[in-house]
């Protein structure tokens, strides 16, 4: 019972807010990174880590807080699938982007590696 129920409305407000949720605290999961990026430079390792925590505990928190307070109990499965499913895709878009932003701030030219 992924989309479909006796309430259709229900179901997409499930398919909604799991897909909010999952971007709201992916785009916020970029901010240590743009905050290293800016700054310093050293701390991008750091940054990427601390994003993919924030983005996990948000992620988790508010996905707990919605399912219990707002999906009715026969989409609480649905729900919590559709979470699954945006956190992944967004993870991958995550992950493009953060490789992007690393080889923006440092490109390779072709004396690395090379004595």
């Amino acid at each position: 019972m992924l989309l479909w129920s006796d309430n259709p409305r229900q179901a997409v407000v499930s398919v909604i807010f799991a897909g909010l949720i999952c971007l709201i605290m992916t785009i916020i999961s970029l901010v240590p990174l743009t905050i290293a990026m800016r700054g310093h430079r050293d701390w991008l390792g750091q940054a990427c880590l601390a994003g993919t925590t924030i983005r996990l505990l948000l992620t988790l928190f508010a996905g707990l807080a919605v399912r219990e307070l707002v999906i009715e109990p026969r989409q609480k499965t649905a729900f919590v699938l559709w979470l699954l499913g945006f956190y992944l895709i967004l993870l991958v878009w995550e992950t493009i982007t953060t490789a992007g932003i690393i080889k923006m701030v440092y490109p390779l030219n072709e004396t690395n590696g090379k004595n």
